[in-house]
């Protein structure tokens, strides 16, 4: 993948080449066919022929008739090729970058009104899927903020690659105008709950409007008390329960539960 720094210079070069062409070969073809050439009577018309030659479109309206004036058109014409061809190629690129920034991660997401899951543990993906399963809940946009996975587990999620406690990452996640955000203990720490409540705290201060839902390993925790009254607590053993039932996950019940604690 191309870096900022190369695409932009590659972007100076196209522009300087297809200026200093304009600059250069339209006033000489111009100085070169003027008097001579009956289509070639004011600036403008120099101009014109620059436009369609670099171009290398070809309407055959404006032609050169003198040897000076044709050495200048098959300069512009290679400048034309260069440029036009350059233009294509950049675009493309960009795009294609854009794309794989969104891909992997690295590029924000514009949403508003949108859920946040934090941490793609296994408990989220039970979530997400009671999400979706849920009229009231399934109308949101989802967007995952992770460094448990490379790219979008699905791909009508939104993806940000990094770690919750990270302003950052929750920053390309545009968390200041979600609507939700769910933190999910990571077992990978030795005491999951440090983590998800340092980050819970941080992400309220981020957005203090949006609603913050945390798994819970030990809702009943000194810790725990010290969470802003805002932030619903989510206890993972209920939480695991509603998963292990053979009906499946009931997300109400995860709900109304998590209202009734503190």
């Amino acid at each position: 993948m191309l870096s900022a720094g190369t695409m932009k210079s590659r972007v100076l070069l196209t522009l300087a080449v297809g200026l200093l062409s304009l600059a250069i070969f339209t006033p000489c073809f111009y100085f070169a066919e003027h008097g001579t050439n009956p289509h070639v009577n004011n600036a403008f018309d120099a101009f014109w022929w620059w436009v369609v030659t670099s171009a290398t479109v070809g309407y055959g309206d404006l032609v050169p008739l003198t040897t000076i004036g044709r050495l200048v058109a098959m300069i512009t014409i290679l400048c034309g090729f260069f440029v036009y061809t350059h233009t294509v190629t950049l675009i493309a690129e960009g795009t294609h970058a854009y794309m794989e920034r969104y891909k992997r991660g690295t590029a924000p997401l514009r949403w508003t009104n949108h859920i946040i899951l934090c941490d793609y543990t296994a408990m989220a993906d039970e979530w997400l899927h009671a999400l979706r399963n849920d009229p009231e809940w399934c109308r949101y946009k989802v967007a995952v903020v992770t460094d448990l996975v490379q790219t979008a587990p699905y791909p009508d999620l939104g993806f940000v690659s990094g770690v919750p406690l990270n302003p950052g990452a929750m920053e390309r996640a545009n968390v200041t105008a979600a609507a939700h955000v769910f933190l999910f203990a990571n077992h990978r720490f030795g005491d999951p709950d440090l983590k998800t409540f340092h980050a819970a705290k941080r992400i309220h201060n981020m957005a203090p409007n949006a609603t913050i839902w945390v798994e819970a390993i030990d809702p009943n925790s000194d810790l725990a008390a010290q969470l802003a009254p805002e932030i619903r607590l989510l206890p993972s053993r209920l939480m695991m329960s509603q998963v292990l039932r053979p009906e499946g996950v009931n997300l109400r019940q995860w709900i109304n539960a998590a209202n009734t604690i503190r």
